[in-house]
C-alpha cells in the first residue's frame, strides 16, 4: 500500500471514508423513516398494518443492533485485549447505572402522557429532556467521588476514568434523542424510532472500531459513543420536526418537577432491578459457561477417539 499511497494520507482517506458513511447512513435511515411513518394521517392507514409495521420493525431493528454489538465486541476484544475489555467494562457498567437514574422511568412516563394527550408531544420532550439533565447533574458530584476514590485506591486506571466522564457526557445529547423517541412511541411511529435508532448503530460500528484502533483505545471507544450520541441526537431533532406538533413550550415549573418525581420513582425501581438482574444472569450464564467448557471438551474428545478406534477396526 505504501507504493501507491504514503501512509500518511491513509488516516486521512479513513476520515473521509467514515463520514461519507455516516452521511449516507443518515439520509437512509430518515428516508425509510419518513416511508415508514412521516407525513401520513394515521387515521388513513388500517389499524392491522399500523400494529403489524409497529411490532415487527422494532424487533427486526432491536435483532440487528444486537447482531452489530456482537460483532463490535467481538472486534473490540481483538483490539484491546483483555485488559482494555475489562477497563471498558468498568465504564460501560458505571455508565448503565448512570444512564438508568438519569433516565428516571421518564421514557415510560413520557410515551403514556403522550398517547393520552398527543398535542402534548412538544411540552414533554422539553421537560423530560430538562428533567434528564436535572437528575444527570445531581448525579455527576457522587460519581465524581466514586470516581476519584478508585484513582486514589488503585481500584481503577486513569483510562476507565476518563471513559467514565466521557460516556458520562454522552447522556446528555442522548437524553434529546430518548425524549423524542418517547414521544415516538406515544404517537404510534415505532417503526419510524427502529429505523433511526438502526442508522445510529450502523454509524457507530466504524467509527468505534476506527478508534479502538488508535492509541486511545477505550478512551477513543468512549469518544466513538459521545460522538454517536450527538449523531442520534440530530436525526431524531430532524425527525422529531417532521412528526411532532409544534406547540408553545411552557417553562418547566417546581411544580411540574415534583410531579415527574412522583411519578418517575416506581420506573427507576424497576428499570434499576432490571438491569441489576440482566447483568446477575448474564454473569451467571458466564460462569456456567466457563465452568462446563472444561467438561464439555473432555467430553468431546473421548468421542473422537472413540469414532477413531472404531474407524480404525
Amino acid at each position: 500500500m505504501d507504493e501507491f499511497l504514503p501512509s500518511s494520507v491513509l488516516p486521512a482517506l479513513a476520515v473521509c471514508g467514515i463520514v461519507c458513511w455516516v452521511v449516507l447512513v443518515c439520509v437512509v435511515s430518515l428516508r425509510l423513516a419518513k416511508r415508514s411513518s412521516f407525513g401520513g394521517d394515521l387515521n388513513n392507514s388500517s389499524a392491522s398494518r399500523r400494529i403489524v409495521r409497529n411490532a415487527a420493525v422494532p424487533v427486526v431493528s432491536q435483532l440487528l443492533i444486537r447482531g452489530i454489538d456482537l460483532l463490535i465486541a467481538i472486534i473490540l476484544l481483538r483490539l484491546l485485549g483483555p485488559e482494555g475489555n475489562g477497563e471498558y467494562a468498568i465504564a460501560v457498567v458505571t455508565w448503565l447505572y448512570v444512564k438508568t437514574i438519569s433516565d428516571f422511568g421518564l421514557s415510560i412516563l413520557a410515551a403514556r402522557e403522550i398517547a393520552r394527550e398527543p398535542g402534548s408531544a412538544a411540552q414533554l420532550v422539553s421537560e423530560t429532556t430538562l428533567v434528564r439533565w436535572v437528575i444527570l447533574a445531581v448525579t455527576t458530584l457522587p460519581l465524581a467521588i466514586l470516581v476519584a476514590t478508585g484513582l486514589v485506591v488503585g481500584s481503577l486506571s486513569l483510562a476507565s476514568a476518563l471513559a467514565i466522564a466521557l460516556l458520562s457526557l454522552s447522556i446528555i445529547p442522548a437524553s434529546f434523542a430518548e425524549a423524542v423517541s418517547s414521544a415516538f412511541a406515544g404517537l404510534e411511529r415505532l417503526a419510524a424510532a427502529a429505523w433511526l435508532n438502526i442508522g445510529v448503530n450502523l454509524a457507530r460500528a466504524p467509527l468505534v472500531v476506527a478508534m479502538a484502533a488508535t492509541r486511545l483505545e477505550i478512551v477513543g471507544v468512549a469518544l466513538a459513543a459521545l460522538a454517536a450520541a450527538c449523531f442520534s441526537a440530530l436525526i431524531f431533532s430532524i425527525a422529531g420536526r417532521q412528526v411532532i406538533e409544534r406547540t408553545p413550550v411552557r417553562p418547566l415549573n417546581r411544580s411540574r418537577l415534583r410531579w415527574y418525581m412522583a411519578e418517575g420513582w416506581p420506573l427507576l425501581v424497576n428499570g434499576l432491578l432490571v438491569s441489576f438482574w440482566k447483568r446477575q444472569v448474564a454473569m451467571g450464564c458466564s460462569w456456567a459457561l466457563r465452568a462446563s467448557l472444561p467438561n464439555m471438551q473432555t467430553l468431546l474428545r473421548t468421542q473422537v477417539k472413540q469414532q477413531l478406534q472404531r474407524l480404525s477396526r
